[in-house]
């Protein structure tokens, strides 16, 4: 088609750069993420200006810094009116299509109080059009996806927990409950891949998000136990935890306030142990390598609908993870 120009904007939640090119990246399969950087300008010196996700995604979206946009963190609250990419594309003619989320925190005083849009940090930021609602904290089509494929959990957060294949006490590298078709990863870019051929002569505009390999750190098989986490590099760290406070003022409250525990499910008592943080690590490479699995989906349906060519593809993250550097997982605000 005649001038027909796409935009599709993908963002990888807490997706280290050294995953991609750096000292993990020898350690992880990541083929499409890879090939593509071949077909592709890449930025190795791009660095996100803040974190964690609602902060790190208003600058993405709003090209400000965080001192300027003022949502500072998880929770506060974004302007009503400052533009973003996504109306400045309705006003290019673009109909700004979200599949997933922008962890945006509605301003309070457009809505009133009793609306959803300011019950949760999580809501999609102004002008995108949300074809596929999938947040972290209650993702709604996915909780009823799973529920309609017969999978069993009392509460929502249960999904989250891994579950041993021999019945037995789980261990924390088992696979999640889900199989890998119905994972979350899965389950976005099937809604994608499902909405988009009707589009395909005209030009179009989506901003795919992906929350993997972001925590509760469980995958389903085969990704849960794809890298075995002894062959895995230990992060760079100083002799104690207190070495590493020592550091600056704010380490020791952060480091104090999170622990290992809170990254997985179902593992309240989990010690920082190197054991322990290698096989946090093999998971996170394992989810690595599923959304990199699925962005080749999403590009050879490009490919083969003719719109490759066509359409800018833009491939980031929101932030990176610490993954046991300093003696933390993570995304911590202060870092």
């Amino acid at each position: 088609m005649q001038n027909k120009r796409n935009v599709l904007f993908i963002i990888i939640d807490q997706l280290r750069a050294d995953c991609v090119f750096g000292e993990l990246g020898k350690h992880v399969n990541l083929p499409n993420l890879r090939a593509f950087m071949e077909d592709s300008v890449t930025f190795t010196r791009h660095f996100s200006v803040t974190n964690p996700c609602g902060p790190s995604r208003a600058s993405l979206l709003t090209g400000q810094y965080a001192m300027n946009h003022r949502s500072v963190r998880n929770g506060t609250p974004l302007r009503h009116d400052t533009p973003n990419i996504a109306t400045q594309m309705r006003k290019a003619g673009y109909l700004p299509m979200l599949f997933g989320y922008t962890d945006t925190s509605q301003d309070p005083r457009a809505f009133h109080p009793n609306d959803p849009a300011v019950r949760t940090y999580e809501y999609p930021m102004n002008g995108f059009h949300e074809i596929t609602e999938m947040r972290m904290d209650m993702s709604y089509p996915w909780q009823s996806h799973l529920m309609n494929q017969g999978y069993k959990f009392e509460k929502y957060w249960d999904v989250y927990k891994p579950v041993s294949p021999e019945g037995k006490a789980p261990r924390l590298n088992d696979p999640a409950l889900y199989a890998a078709e119905d994972s979350d990863t899965a389950f976005l870019t099937d809604a994608f891949l499902k909405t988009m051929p009707a589009y395909s002569q005209q030009s179009w505009f989506a901003h795919l998000t992906y929350i993997r390999p972001h925590p509760p750190l469980v995958a389903p098989a085969p990704y849960n136990d794809m890298y075995d986490p002894q062959n895995l590099p230990l992060p760079e760290r100083l002799e104690s935890a207190e070495d590493e406070q020592a550091q600056h003022p704010f380490f020791t409250p952060v480091m104090q306030n999170n622990s290992a525990a809170s990254f997985v499910e179902g593992f309240p008592d989990l010690e920082p142990t190197d054991e322990n943080i290698r096989t946090l690590r093999a998971i996170y490479l394992g989810l690595a390598t599923e959304v990199d699995h699925h962005v080749g989906r999403v590009v050879q349906f490009l490919k083969d609908t003719g719109q490759y060519d066509d359409t800018m593809v833009i491939i980031t993250a929101d932030h990176g993870e610490n993954a046991g550097r300093p003696s933390q997982l993570g995304e911590n605000d202060c870092l």
